[in-house]
């Protein structure tokens, strides 16, 4: 018994430390976020609107990947080893795990379609981000590639391949909708939290699955390029008919792929541990989830 308590007691403090972590690197992505665009946005306030998209990128990619990068160095040795997963080789899972994130991307476009309706109709507004509005053909490519593929390998490198790695041990289950809920903090506006806690959930349980990142990234990537367009064809439109139509279609297909997903999740060895309390009283990630919420609260104006 007394093995036991301290077994536990090592974990509790594993994991003490490891929220705090990563509570001080989603600090350091503010800080730095702040920092980068003071020094670098004035820099490119009178460039070319190419080189003010490449340096937005640049900012948001650098400021999110270092600290969180530093911080899983610095801690690599306070992950407990968890079993690896035998990839699935199931047939027809990589067109399932595409077909969700399709319908994912259009079920969070959707959602937050109708948030900002209804939030308009209480007189308040809901700040998310637009469709890319550039004439600038060099800058429109920039931004579709770098949102689309960047954004997408940053964030994956940092919320499942750091995050989620270092939550595991404590729990398969646990450790994806952690991790989606901190991707979800991440994104600072009301309108993706939702969105993006699902796409994160789903890209956690891809990662799981597969033991790696490559498909989740794969899948990222055509949700932020498919969620672009589609903001593209529904802004400015008065007709939104055509743009519910392929979100209908794509949805439907996303459910049509649930079973085979859970299929292969179901054959993964999944884990739980009930002593998680440890993660939520981290005083630096109490601190950084309340900035993170102070800042989605900042996209509500009335």
């Amino acid at each position: 018994m007394k093995g036991t308590a301290g077994r536990h007691s090592n974990r509790s403090e594993q994991l003490f430390v490891l929220s705090n972590g990563i509570g001080v690197a989603m600090l350091g992505y503010i800080a730095l976020s702040a920092l980068l665009t003071f020094v670098w946005e004035g820099w490119a306030a009178n460039r070319t609107e190419a080189v003010q998209a490449a340096v937005s990128l640049g900012r948001y990619a650098f400021s999110l990947l270092v600290p969180f990068a530093l911080v899983g160095w610095a801690l690599r040795d306070r992950i407990p080893p968890v079993a690896h997963q035998k990839p699935v080789g199931q047939k027809g899972f990589v067109a399932a795990a595409f077909a969700a994130g399709f319908g994912t991307a259009c079920f969070g476009n959707l959602l937050a379609w109708l948030m900002q309706l209804t939030a308009a109709k209480e007189g308040v507004e809901l700040t998310t981000a637009a469709a890319i509005e550039s004439g600038d053909p060099l800058a429109w490519i920039i931004t579709f590639v770098g949102y689309s593929l960047l954004a997408a390998l940053v964030e994956e490198v940092v919320f499942r391949g750091v995050v989620l790695r270092m939550l595991r041990p404590w729990g398969d289950l646990w450790a994806v909708w952690c991790s989606a809920a901190l991707f979800a903090l991440c994104h600072a506006s009301p309108l993706q939290f939702l969105p993006a806690l699902l796409t994160g959930a789903l890209l956690g349980i891809l990662t799981v699955i597969t033991d790696g990142i490559g498909l989740a990234v794969a899948v990222h990537t055509c949700y932020n390029a498919l969620a672009l367009l589609l903001n593209g064809l529904l802004e400015g439109q008065e007709r939104v008919w055509p743009v519910l139509v392929i979100w209908g279609i794509l949805m439907a297909a996303g459910l049509a792929a649930v079973p085979q997903l859970l299929s292969a999740w179901n054959r993964c060895r999944i884990r739980w541990d009930e002593r998680t309390k440890d993660f939520y009283v981290a005083p630096f990630m109490l601190l950084a989830a309340a900035f993170m919420i102070m800042r989605i609260l900042s996209g509500v104006v009335r």
